[in-house]
């Protein structure tokens, strides 16, 4: 895979390799590294989060919010559009067993999924309610 590869290109390598890391190589086509699955993961979502909270600057009314799916809480097993989300709340993205999903309203909550949204400041606590099972304050 050339270092100056996108996202898609690396996804793709690593989907169709039984190792666990592809080669990356230069435009001379010289090992300069790998990259495995999990740190392209942890890459994403570091961008993700930049990104996520350079949108909710510009929109002004949401906040980014990271949450893991607790086996109590309401919305575990649930599809999206079931769960009963707080108005306004935008899934971004479920991690699962280290895979990323972009989220749908089909997606469902899994016990130990870690979820990223976007949501309104004044229902992040019922979201934290629905997702991880915190009790609300």
């Amino acid at each position: 895979m050339q270092a100056s590869a996108a996202l898609d290109v690396a996804l793709e390598a690593l989907g169709t390799t039984t190792e666990s890391w592809v080669t990356v190589t230069d435009s001379s086509e010289r090992a300069v590294g790998i990259v495995t699955a999990s740190r392209l993961i942890a890459g994403y979502r570091r961008a993700l989060t930049v990104n996520t909270e350079r949108l909710s600057r510009i929109a002004g009314n949401a906040v980014p919010v990271e949450l893991c799916v607790n086996a109590s809480a309401g919305a575990a097993h649930m599809a999206i559009r079931d769960a009963a989300l707080p108005a306004g709340t935008m899934i971004v993205t479920v991690e699962r067993q280290g895979a990323l999903i972009f989220a749908d309203g089909d997606t469902t909550f899994e016990p130990g999924d870690r979820v990223s949204a976007l949501a309104r400041p004044d229902e992040v606590e019922a979201l934290r309610h629905r997702i991880d099972g915190d009790e609300m304050a």
